[in-house]
């Protein structure tokens, strides 16, 4: 939370952040649900590298229509060990196709 705090993102005082998805390390995926601010249903991905909150997705339902397609398309899968893997490249390129506006996926 402290990196959302810290952040110049534009999130307001009274924070209606909701962190629905991490990996166990610290790193997190958050739903802003602050309604009427250009952040409200953005989702943002804060991290333990110390780097400020990445914009990723316009909604939900564009990030998981991107892990949807990307599952079908066999770019994420399970490793032979049981671990989720992903060819970030491709990944990313479909991120793109859904988020055209963000910049975090123009690098892909």
């Amino acid at each position: 939370m402290d990196s959302i705090l810290n952040s110049d993102v534009d999130f307001k005082s009274a924070l209606k952040l909701f962190p629905f998805l991490t990996d166990g390390a610290g790193n997190f995926f958050w739903v802003d649900l602050n309604i009427g601010t250009k952040n409200y249903n953005r989702i943002y991905w804060t991290n333990t590298f110390g780097e400020k909150p990445d914009y990723l997705y316009d909604s939900l339902t564009i990030m998981f229509q991107v892990i949807s397609e990307c599952y079908e398309k066999g770019i994420i899968n399970v490793d032979s060990e049981g671990y989720l893997d992903s060819d970030y490249e491709k990944f990313g390129k479909i991120a793109l196709h859904y988020n055209p506006n963000i910049d975090y996926w123009k690098r892909f």
